[in-house]
């Protein structure tokens, strides 16, 4: 009896270590350079004429919130601009692309975006592993 208590809180103290290593590993993962490597992807460049007009800022508006601490280098020598709003918006609508949900299953990303202006709807599949963002599936459409 005593041997079966004694594997048993060695069982119990062993899945908590490992617990606590899985929840720091979660903690390395920043959703941020998901949207980053999601605007830099072919597909969204493509579908949301990023790389043509480079007059202006691109801006993406997260109606949702969900990345609403990021801040963005440059794509196709044009800045983005993240903007939280949910509302209607005073900015000019052919350089905004809205990110309208966001849904997060372990490290899998499926990213909704939306162009008012020219009515481009892309959904992008993202994995995401140590700091490595990866592209797995697209699709385009309506949604």
């Amino acid at each position: 009896m005593k041997k079966m208590i004694a594997r048993y809180l060695a069982m119990l103290i062993l899945l908590m270590g490992y617990s606590r290593r899985a929840g720091g590993q979660e903690r390395i993962n920043n959703p941020c350079s998901v949207l980053q490597q999601s605007v830099n992807t072919t597909v969204f460049r493509t579908f949301f004429d990023v790389c043509t007009d480079r007059s202006s800022d691109v801006l993406i508006v997260d109606s949702i919130g969900f990345f609403s601490d990021c801040s963005f280098s440059s794509v196709c020598n044009r800045n983005l601009v993240l903007k939280r709003t949910s509302g209607k918006s005073d900015t000019p609508t052919q350089d905004v692309v809205t990110l309208y949900r966001a849904d997060r299953d372990k490290n899998i990303y499926t990213l909704y975006f939306f162009r008012k202006y020219t009515g481009a709807t892309v959904k992008l599949f993202l994995r995401q592993r140590k700091n490595k963002v990866k592209l797995i599936k697209a699709e385009w459409g309506a949604f």
